[in-house]
Parts: structure tokens; C-alpha cells; sequence
């Protein structure tokens, strides 16, 4: 490994450009946007809405590109913030370079499987799928489609949880980028 891959490795930019699930709309639906940036934002296609004193962009972010960030250099403040529990623990040295990469191939495998159950259930809208509250689900009359369903929320609940478990679990609200 040469001394710029080293880097990567330390700081966990190879990690962050093999993954990209911040800025997809996996890990968040939505994310703060402060004042000063919403002019840009909106300039660069992302969807910003505001509303009780913040501002908040819908994901997935439209700067994303094959998991890598087009506006690196000037990417908003919550995203040079950001890091995840999993780049966290890689950085601590809690978690190896496999481990993590291993992790991460996981949750894409996962949100593919997700995706594709809702969109086949119907719910095209995955962020909705995956998101939803298991006890606020109702479950249709027709038998295929109640199974059809339940495939796409369960898809949606594992999803959740393994997302919970390696790349944001106990991030208070002030930490989360709220997106």
C-alpha cells in the first residue's frame, strides 16, 4: 500500500467513496442545510425546503455521482461533519478495513433488496418503506398483496436495523445531520 493509500485507509475517504449511503437516501432522507449554503444548494438541483427555522435538502443528493461527491470541496457543512459509526469505529481501530468494506457491500446489498421489494409491492417511494413505523402498517385485503407487502416492510425493517447497528446508532439529533 502506498503512503496516499495509507491515507485514505487512516482518514476513511476509501471507505466514504465506496459507499456513498449518507448521500443516497439510506441513511437519511432529508439533511440540514444552513443559511448561508441554500442559495448553492438550490443552484446545484438539491430540493430545499424551509420551515421552522431551518433548512433541510431531500435526499438522495443530487452532487452524488457512482457513490462519489461532485462538489467535494465545497460540500456543505453537515456533510464535513459527518461520519458515521462505522467510519468511526474504522478510524478507531475497533473495525478493520475488510470488516468495514465488508459492512458497508452488506447494507448495499440489503437496500437493493429493499428497493426492489417495495418497488414490487408498489411502494415505489423507498424512503417510505423503509422508514415506516411496523405498527402503523396496513396490511391490504388481498392475500398476494398483503405478502407482497410484508416481503417489502420486512426487507425495510432488516434494512433499518443493520443500519442502526454499524453506521448510526445513538447519534443524538444535534450530532445527526438530520438529513
Amino acid at each position: 500500500m502506498d503512503e496516499a493509500d495509507d491515507q485514505a485507509t487512516r482518514n476513511g475517504s476509501d471507505l466514504c467513496t465506496h459507499c456513498g449511503l449518507c448521500c443516497d437516501g439510506t441513511l437519511f432522507v432529508r439533511m440540514r442545510i444552513e443559511p448561508e449554503e441554500v442559495v448553492a444548494a438550490t443552484r446545484a438541483g438539491l430540493e430545499v425546503v424551509v420551515g421552522e427555522g431551518a433548512a433541510r435538502g431531500s435526499q438522495p443528493c443530487p452532487s452524488l455521482e457512482d457513490r462519489c461527491c461532485t462538489i467535494y470541496p465545497a460540500r456543505y457543512a453537515v456533510c464535513r461533519r459527518y461520519r458515521c459509526m462505522l467510519l468511526g469505529r474504522l478510524g478507531a481501530g475497533t473495525v478493520d478495513r475488510t470488516t468495514a468494506f465488508a459492512r458497508v457491500a452488506e447494507a448495499q446489498r440489503m437496500r437493493t433488496a429493499a428497493r426492489s421489494a417495495a418497488i414490487f409491492a408498489g411502494t415505489p417511494d423507498f424512503s417510505i418503506a423503509a422508514n415506516r413505523r411496523p405498527d402503523a402498517w396496513q396490511p391490504p385485503r388481498d392475500p398476494e398483496a398483503r405478502r407482497v407487502t410484508a416481503v417489502a416492510h420486512l426487507a425495510g425493517a432488516a434494512l433499518a436495523l443493520y443500519l442502526a447497528k454499524h453506521f448510526h446508532a445513538g447519534q443524538a439529533e444535534d450530532n445527526a445531520p438530520s438529513r
